[in-house]
């Protein structure tokens, strides 16, 4: 029998969908096309290798989502490129998938790469945004929490379709403070975890955590500003060796445990760090004489450096914003200066 053209176009579909099923055995015949749809797209759009998508790129994914099951998804995370990797794990996490504490133990000692954003470089890697997309799910339920509390029921609806899946959770509190205890756990207990992944679990939770001997044993392999200011907050005298060898680094750290050993050598980096916000931050964390002396010469050069009004009363301002934090009384006399030049 003669094949039609109608009839042919049918036939080569399924051989198709037979096709991609063998090259992707745990995948169904339709998420295998929607993948290889979506493969074609990004060579041609020149997406691999990216961490971000395009809108239209994003659609696309979506009805790989769509149609696949979590098991599928995680067959699919083992084999996509980086940047379907990544919206995969945020999908899973939306769905509340089991395993996530295993997907996160094997992306915590990967490489970590520095990705341009509009306004900064940012350490970027599978383990920091598993991390942080179960960490969202707190900001979607206080969100929620809000806008159910203070809107009109008939307002509602249209308050979700706003915020769309930003809106929405299946996690409660408890489900992701857990979560993410489980996520800890298996960073802490790496001694190859990536130190970027500390920094951010570090700085997540306010560089207070527990298990003294473990920050002391990544401090002193990883000198970064994040793990030293962890292991700052023990205030212990016997770090401060470790802190002063590392002190270009320590300036987070002196802010949670200014020691008057670290005076000095704030005073001698007063000329070539004085924009640096830590650095001004671990000088007002003194509250004495000398730090009122130093933030006041801090003042004064920034006003001497910008001839600029804008870019002045910027800097001003966030010092003006990092001495009152930290002791607004004590530092009146300064910040009434820096009130007066920004009148």
């Amino acid at each position: 029998m003669a094949l039609t053209p109608r009839l042919m176009k049918h036939t080569l579909y399924i051989l198709f969908l037979l096709i991609s099923s063998a090259a992707y055995p745990q995948l169904s015949p339709e998420v295998s096309q929607y993948y290889d749809e979506f493969k074609a797209y990004a060579r041609a759009q020149h997406l691999n290798g990216q961490v971000t998508m395009t809108r239209d790129a994003y659609s696309r994914f979506k009805k790989i989502c769509n149609a696949a099951t979590n098991a599928e998804l995680f067959a699919l995370e083992q084999i996509a490129d980086i940047v379907v990797r990544e919206y995969i794990v945020k999908e899973l996490v939306d769905r509340k998938a089991d395993e996530l504490s295993e997907l996160f133990a094997k992306f915590v000692n990967d490489d970590v790469v520095q990705v341009q954003t509009a306004d900064e470089v940012i350490d970027w890697s599978l383990a920091i945004e598993l991390y942080e997309a179960v960490a969202y799910q707190k900001v979607k339920l206080e969100r929620r929490k809000y806008y159910e509390k203070t809107t009109d029921k008939s307002l509602l609806t249209d308050v979700k379709q706003l915020f769309g899946p930003e809106y929405e959770t299946l996690w409660n509190s408890s489900e992701v403070d857990s979560l993410l205890l489980k996520f800890d756990a298996v960073a802490f207990s790496n001694d190859d975890v990536a130190p970027q992944v500390l920094n951010y679990i570090y700085r997540q939770k306010e560089f207070k955590v527990g298990n003294y001997n473990r920050v002391r044993y990544f401090a002193t392999k990883y000198p970064t500003g994040e793990i030293l200011a962890t292991l700052a907050n023990f205030k212990n005298p016997n770090d401060l060796p470790i802190l002063q060898k590392n002190f270009n680094h320590a300036f987070l750290a002196v802010a949670k445990f200014p020691h008057p050993s670290f005076l000095p050598e704030l005073k001698k980096r007063i000329n070539t760090c004085f924009e640096n916000s830590e650095f001004q931050e671990a000088v007002s964390s003194y509250a004495n004489a000398d730090s009122r002396i130093m933030l006041d010469t801090i003042c004064k050069k920034i006003a001497a450096t910008y001839s600029d009004d804008a870019v002045r009363n910027e800097k001003l301002f966030s010092l003006y914003s990092i001495m009152e934090r930290q002791n607004y009384a004590f530092y009146r006399p300064v910040l009434a200066k820096i009130d007066s030049m920004l009148n």
